[in-house]
């Protein structure tokens, strides 16, 4: 809350955005995955009900804490508001990253028993350009405002077309990492070279 003095308060409270706890908290907690695998999987399979549940309940809050708490109660600017290390999200964030951890295993074991060959090549498609999605996703997000700017909708309509924002920033990640991917120089942009000087220069000599 930048509007609020912390400067008596104890370091590992006001430097939250750095300290070990916050800051390394998602690394130790996979080095405790790692280390207890088994027991971590299980205990997810016995409550993946209540989890999942709890994950979608709050997907929803995190609108309302967003719109409401943060900006309308508490009179944070966007910034603050999209901090990382607020208390809710750092809790929306382990039921997220637990749900993700069980359905990775469950692709995992579907995908043992094959997949249709269209599926199979999309899938792996997808892989070779997802980091570079990740690269990209700004340009999309960009467009996506540039389009909300244009048609000045009411607020309802808005948070209907939520899924439908997710899936044209997707979309249009998806499609520049592609056209990086398959179009030399510009692979090195999504972590994929597919043109170097020094190559042609060896394929010409040798």
């Amino acid at each position: 809350m930048p509007q609020m003095d912390v400067s008596s308060w104890p370091y590992w409270f006001k430097a939250t955005s750095i300290n070990i706890f916050a800051y390394q908290f998602y690394m130790l907690y996979g080095v405790y995955t790692c280390l207890h695998y088994r027991e971590i999987y299980s205990f997810l399979q016995r409550n993946i009900h209540a989890i999942a549940t709890l994950a979608i309940i709050m997907a929803i809050g995190m609108l309302f804490y967003y719109r409401i708490w943060d900006q309308k109660i508490l009179g944070m600017d966007g910034d603050s508001s999209l901090s990382l290390h607020q208390p809710y999200i750092a809790c929306y964030d382990i039921v997220m990253l637990n749900l993700i951890f069980w359905l990775g295993k469950k692709y995992a074991t579907f995908r043992q028993r094959g997949f249709p060959k269209w599926l199979e090549n999309f899938i792996n498609l997808a892989v070779k350009v997802s980091f570079g999605m990740y690269l990209n996703q700004t340009l999309g997000l960009l467009m996506l405002s540039w389009l909300l700017s244009v048609f000045s909708l009411p607020d309802w309509i808005m948070m209907m077309l939520i899924p439908f924002g997710w899936v044209l920033v997707i979309a249009i990640s998806f499609m520049i990492a592609w056209f990086c991917y398959k179009v030399p120089p510009f692979g090195f942009l999504v972590g994929r070279p597919n043109w170097h000087p020094f190559r042609i220069v060896n394929e010409r000599l040798f």
